[in-house]
């Protein structure tokens, strides 16, 4: 391994300085061209601001066998007829209107070219530029020649120079090649000891990067240990605070004791449960604030392996459920889940059921009764009479099956239900039609004024302006007055208002319970339900909007809703 580092060391310096010295060449010869035309250019200019254009230009080509040794000086006629020159007779030269320099000139855009001559031998840069006689009629062509430097004879000098900075160099890599081996096997000592010190139990997370094969297996064990170690960090770090994420969210207490009773977790929601402010982690349940009663009920479910009770905290119901691990340090589990609104569900539930079966009974034992009376009647006037009451009865049951169904209906609406743009208006003017009979069998006229928009289902509206219409004639006085005022600055605002009867102060919060009734002769006599106002609430809260009631006995009733 050694003698391989060192071989291809060697080998890339010599290279790198190899590549290093061409590419110099070539630079080198390209800015002594761009030296060279520069200097072209500017002896042309020196040339032509000396020249007189008088027809003779002997003495101008006349510049000394020194500077003919490299420069060539020739005057060229715009037909390309050689005038004169610095190193030929003109009469032997050929015509140079073809020349690229001359055509270049001609076109008043001026160049270098560079060609071999073959008067010198050699290559020649070549430059030509017009010059006018003194009233600017005509012209000729002065083109200056110089010979083209070459960086050979500097590449010979250097020679020497470059061959003992190449030995320097390389020499100087040899060196530190030596001193990198020692490194590298320094390298492999380290991971030698750094495997000792996991096996030990011990871990330093540095490593080498090294790719020789004598190295490989160590480095690879070091990375597979270190990826190891890496992703088990990294899953309980996440499985921690997933953990962590949904004891703090889920909506249950959850408290883990262990086998003192001493609490080893303990969520927020159940710190607000017992009304804690502070970590009480590390605590005996006993002393946590959870009461003494809650730890008797805790201590028994330890006893028979866990168990389910109820307990009250803060007007609200609990549901605990203790679950016994016997495993490491929890001991067993406690959770707390608010079971609140579910019972108020089943009390209300029970409540509804027992109310409807008697309001049912009634009607129904009415039916029978009649029933059995026209049985064994044969006096037709109390057949009829009987059959008038079965009917009422009849179709008061019906109504009560209805509203009943409506309430259902309403308890499985959810808000995305399918809604349109309705006018309260229409809907309030077609409901005034259906009960004209109503009410005009009590003389009460209905009045609608206003209109407004709302995006709702229109049997929903339908129901809640028909219940209210309905309740304020059903308990109006005689020749009295229903106003319907329907207007919208911000939302929608519906106001029933009636001159009847009114409700007692007292029956205010109970008046829209099911089967709630103020005055239970009259409302049955009347033909109610006990229902209509229960499902104008649910409307009402179905599209998130306010119910407010204004009534006192003797005048009249104010239902407003605000959506």
């Amino acid at each position: 391994m050694k003698r391989e580092i060192l071989i291809k060391n060697a080998a890339v310096t010599l290279a790198a300085l190899l590549i290093f010295a061409v590419l110099s060449m070539f630079i080198m010869d390209y800015h002594t061209m761009q030296n060279s035309k520069d200097d072209l250019e500017r002896l042309t200019y020196t040339y032509k601001n000396h020249l007189v254009y008088n027809g003779d230009y002997g003495d101008f080509t006349d510049i000394g066998e020194e500077l003919k040794k490299s420069i060539r000086i020739t005057v060229i006629a715009d037909d390309g007829t050689v005038l004169g020159d610095s190193y030929t007779e003109p009469a032997l030269m050929d015509n140079h209107l073809n020349r690229p320099e001359v055509q270049a000139a001609l076109n008043n855009n001026p160049k270098t070219d560079v060609r071999n001559s073959d008067t010198f031998g050699i290559d020649m840069l070549y430059y030509a530029e017009k010059v006018y006689n003194e009233d600017n009629t005509d012209f000729v062509i002065l083109r200056v020649a110089k010979k083209k430097e070459s960086i050979n004879s500097y590449i010979y000098s250097t020679i020497p120079v470059l061959t003992l900075l190449i030995i320097s160099v390389v020499a100087f890599s040899v060196l530190f090649t030596l001193a990198l081996n020692k490194s590298i096997l320094s390298a492999f000592n380290f991971v030698e000891n750094n495997l000792n010190k996991i096996s030990e139990g011990r871990y330093e997370n540095i490593m080498p990067n090294l790719k020789h094969a004598e190295l490989n297996s160590a480095v690879v064990k070091l990375n597979d240990i270190q990826q190891k170690i890496n992703d088990s960090i990294e899953v309980l770090s996440s499985q921690t605070e997933k953990l962590d994420f949904v004891l703090e969210n889920i909506k249950q207490g959850i408290i883990a004791l262990d086998g003192n009773m001493n609490i080893v977790l303990i969520n927020t929601f159940a710190k607000d449960i017992f009304d804690v402010k502070k970590d009480i982690t590390g605590q005996n349940i006993l002393y946590s604030g959870c009461g003494k009663q809650f730890y008797q009920s805790i201590e028994k479910a330890h006893r028979d392996d866990g168990g389910i009770f109820e307990t009250n905290r803060k007007e609200k119901k609990y549901t605990v459920t203790v679950s016994v691990k016997n495993k490491g340090l929890i001991e067993s589990i406690i959770i707390l889940s608010d079971v609140t609104a579910i019972k108020r569900m089943e009390n209300t539930r029970s409540d509804f059921f027992a109310n409807a079966s008697h309001e049912l009974k009634t009607p129904i034992t009415s039916i029978t009764g009649f029933s059995e009376l026209m049985e064994n009647e044969k006096n037709p006037q109390n057949i009829q009479k009987y059959a008038r009451y079965i009917i009422k009865d009849s179709k008061r049951m019906l109504r009560l099956i209805d509203d009943m169904l409506k309430l259902s209906k309403l308890d499985s609406m959810t808000q995305s239900s399918t809604r349109e743009k309705l006018s309260v208006s229409d809907i309030a003017k077609e409901v005034k039609d259906n009960l004209s009979i109503m009410a005009a069998e009590k003389d009460i006229s209905i009045n609608i004024n206003g209109d407004a928009y709302i995006y709702a289902v229109k049997e929903n509206i339908y129901e809640l302006i028909e219940n209210l219409v309905t309740n304020a004639i059903r308990y109006n006085n005689k020749g009295g007055k229903v106003n319907i005022d329907i207007s919208q600055n911000g939302g929608t605002k519906i106001i029933v208002e009636d001159n009847g009867i009114g409700i007692a102060q007292e029956h205010h919060d109970r008046i829209f319970e099911r089967f709630y009734r103020v005055d239970k002769g009259r409302s049955k006599a009347e033909g109610g339900t006990g229902l209509g106002l229960s499902i104008v609430k649910h409307i009402v809260s179905l599209y998130g909007g306010e119910l407010l009631l204004e009534s006192n006995v003797g005048k009249g009733t104010k239902i407003t809703i605000k959506f």
